[in-house]
This record gives C-alpha cells, structure tokens and sequence, in this order.
C-alpha cells in the first residue's frame, strides 16, 4: 500500500454483521486485529501499533447470527512507507500575526512525538520543541525565539521509540511584537506566555492492573470539547462518552457496566486536536 488510508477489501458476506481483520507481520511481531461493523474494508489509518514496510499476512473472519466464522485463507498485505514529516505546505512563507497562531504539520500514524527545529536564517540560536502527539505547534510553546525573524522550519517524529530525519523545511517568519507576553524587570525578554490556547493534556489511570469493574482518571489540560473512549485489543468500544468538565482538571471513577474481562484495553481522550492514549490491564 501506498497510503496509510488505501482501502483493501474482502468479500462481502450476506447476512454479516461484523467483519474483523487479523494482521500477522511476516518477520515476527505483534499480531493486530480490527473490527468493523457491517463494512467488509480497512486501511491502516484505522489499526494501531503496525509497523511501516512491514509485510503481513491478512486475513478475515465475520460474525453470522451471533457466531463467528473461522479465519479464511490469508493475503499478503505490504504497509506503507513511512511519510516525510514536514510543516503542511499551506504555511509555507507565512508571516505570522500572533504567538499563538497555529502551525500544521502533516500528522503520521502511530507518531508518539513530534520535535519541531526553527533555524533562523540570518544566524543564531537554533530553537527546538517537543509536542507529544499533537502535531501542531506555536510560538507561544516556544522560548529563545526572536521577534520579525525568518525561520527555516523542519520537523521529525518519533515511532516505536525511534526518531525519524527531520523532513523538508518550511520558511515562516516570527510575530513581529511580544505583546502577548508577560515581562520581567522591565527587561525586553519573554518570561511566561499567557495566552495558551491549550495546556499538554495528560491521562492518569490507577488502579493500573484493576480489577475490571472500575478506575480511577486524572485527566489535565482539557478544553471544552473532550471525548473519552475506552477499547478493547480488537478495536471494539466498550465505553465511550464525552467528558463534563468545565475546568482544565477531570477527576473521576469511571465505573463498567460490566465487568472488563482480563486482559488488554485502550483509554483515549481526545481533546481539541490533542490524543493521548495509555494502557489498561484488567486481571
């Protein structure tokens, strides 16, 4: 496959009501599965944790009135390559107005990090930032950076605890003015940004092993718009909700209603256009 979100497709079965595909990598490693109510298609936007120029053995099982059907024959599957990371070209030669103006870069699957470089082009100091799994970033996160100053811009990821190069640059020129920021000491030089538009959200979750009848979540850096969504290895949704919180905190129990089963599960919150995603153990 040439692009993360390339359709394959298996044979309809009349009658099915779910279609769930089993990915074995050729070369060894973790087997991924993933269900699909009623469509009989996937692409590997919609897996996790697969590996890129990576060949897999697929194959398909359906659920018929309730059973499932055994897996039939496999196909050999090759992922994509892994993409370039780079600022999206929309924003190329932009001179921005505001600190916390967003900039884009193109989002990867299964990147866990994004480490953005800013090269001033008349010489200087070199500035980098870290985002974990957004993929987008400001002026307002950064520090060291000079106002009204031409930066060649360039981005890497971090997949499966490995850094990628850092990909094409972009030219964007700095905000021309820190008014957004606090000073110190009637210094000109920025000490706290105020005017964040989001904080780094956080997931907590303890008991971690549990029980599977409850846990208890720390969330922070919430905005108004947060989902929370809870998954089994397959891909199925045992729980999903949004989050009622009017502050930037969450701290709740989250009760099942019924007991997980033991076993692996996913807890993701989205908020805004930050993901973050840990590890359930059930026992």
């Amino acid at each position: 496959m040439s692009q993360v979100n390339q359709q394959a497709y298996a044979t309809a079965i009349p009658n099915a009501t779910q279609y769930e595909f089993m990915l074995v990598p050729q070369g060894g490693g973790t087997t991924i599965y993933h269900t699909r109510h009623i469509g009989f298609r996937f692409n590997f936007a919609w897996f996790t944790d697969w590996n890129y120029s990576t060949t897999y053995d697929v194959s398909v099982r359906v659920q018929t009135n309730g059973n499932w059907t055994a897996y039939g024959p496999s196909c050999p599957i090759t992922s994509p390559s892994i993409l370039t990371p780079s600022i999206r070209p929309q924003y190329c030669g932009l001179v921005m107005s505001q600190v916390n103006q967003q900039i884009y870069a193109t989002e990867i699957v299964n990147a866990t990090e994004y480490e953005f470089k800013l090269v001033p082009q008349g010489g200087g100091t070199t500035v980098y930032h870290t985002r974990h799994i957004s993929f987008r970033f400001n002026f307002a996160w950064f520090t060291g950076w000079s106002v009204n100053t031409i930066y060649d811009i360039s981005v890497r990821v971090k997949i499966n605890g490995t850094y990628t190069a850092y990909g094409t640059s972009c030219t964007i020129t700095s905000p021309g003015t820190l008014s957004k920021f606090i000073y110190s000491d009637n210094e000109f030089t920025p000490s706290k940004p105020y005017n964040l538009d989001e904080k780094e959200i956080s997931l907590n979750i303890y008991p971690n092993p549990s029980q599977g009848e409850f846990v208890y979540l720390n969330i922070q850096g919430l905005n108004s718009n947060s989902t929370l969504t809870v998954s089994d290895i397959y891909g199925k949704t045992i729980l999903h909700q949004t989050i009622d919180s009017e502050t930037e905190s969450y701290n709740e129990t989250l009760r099942f209603d019924q007991q997980l089963n033991p076993g692996f599960y996913m807890v993701t919150v989205i908020s805004g256009d930050q993901k973050i995603t840990k590890k359930l153990i059930v026992r």
